[in-house]
Parts: structure tokens; C-alpha cells; sequence
């Protein structure tokens, strides 16, 4: 890679050959939702990885059930 110092743009070099992340990243996921309506639900997300790659997320959003049944539900979620 060539870096000419006489340009404005901004660029980071890196050497992603050197980074070897694992096979397996455990982490933990809990969700909570909570039904307003047959079609309507929000939620809340806590997702955080204990090994490999680290992550901590935090989402809040809301979802459309398109497809309610006893045993599955399809939906679509913005968060």
C-alpha cells in the first residue's frame, strides 16, 4: 500500500493476517419483550461476548408480528 502524504483523505492501514480471533465466541443474549397489541411488541436487548471478539450491545426497539401462531410468531424489528 502506497500512502502519499500530500493527500487529503484519511486512511488506516491494518493488518488483519495478524489478527487471529477464535473458532467460538461464548457470550450472552437476553431479550425482553413486551406484547402492546396481536401485531405490536417492544423490546429490549443485552447482548455481551465473554471470549474472542469483545461486544457489548444494548438495543431498544419495537417489532411487527406479521405471522402469529400457538407455536411461532414472524415478525419484522427496528432498533
Amino acid at each position: 500500500m502506497t500512502i502519499d502524504p500530500s493527500s487529503s483523505e484519511g486512511r488506516v492501514a491494518v493488518n488483519l493476517e495478524s489478527a487471529e480471533p477464535r473458532f467460538i465466541n461464548l457470550g450472552m443474549f437476553i431479550v425482553a419483550d413486551y406484547f402492546l397489541s396481536e401485531k405490536l411488541s417492544i423490546l429490549g436487548e443485552i447482548q455481551y461476548n465473554l471470549s474472542g471478539v469483545s461486544n457489548l450491545g444494548i438495543n431498544v426497539g419495537r417489532t411487527y408480528n406479521w405471522f402469529n401462531t400457538d407455536k411461532i410468531r414472524q415478525g419484522i424489528s427496528l432498533k
